[in-house]
């Protein structure tokens, strides 16, 4: 009986597991400029260890703001693909949306991200489009520089 019960509780607490959106460059430049909500992209892989860093800052962070939607968008390349993305994703407690960019040449899609966008990660975009506000970072954002975005973003 008791290895019922012990069954039963596991399997209602069985957590689905994260789902990792396959896009090509046009797909994302659609999904970025379709967002109804002030949207943070931020653009990280898994070898990063400063895209590694601030991962859990941002999950916070925007996760504090209900009005924000944040996009964990990762630029690994294919044998990290799902896996290795899933893995991370689970392991930083990520529960927001996260895209692999389907894409291996930096030289066409960073520039249809952004102009400036020299191809270093990790690299974030922040978008409101009722606003007009679009700011691109290409570096990594300490907590207290991501609410200072988060503030410029919300506030126009």
């Amino acid at each position: 009986m008791k290895l019922l019960v012990t069954i039963l509780m596991f399997s209602q607490l069985s957590v689905k597991a994260q789902e990792i959106h396959k896009m090509n460059i046009s797909e994302l430049e659609n999904y970025i400029q379709t967002r109804s909500q002030p949207a943070v992209f931020n653009f990280w892989a898994t070898w990063c260890a400063p895209c590694i860093e601030e991962m859990p800052w941002f999950n916070k962070t925007v996760g504090q703001h209900k009005d924000i939607e944040l996009v964990f968008v990762s630029v690994d390349n294919e044998k990290a693909y799902p896996e290795s993305i899933r893995l991370m994703v689970k392991k930083k407690k990520i529960n927001a949306t996260v895209i692999w960019l389907n894409e291996t040449n930096a030289d066409v899609f960073c520039p249809r991200i952004d102009k400036k966008w020299e191809g270093s990660i990790p690299a974030s975009l922040f978008i409101n489009h009722k606003s007009g506000y679009r700011k691109f970072i290409e570096e990594q954002l300490s907590p207290a520089e991501l609410r200072k975005e988060l503030r410029l973003m919300s506030r126009k």
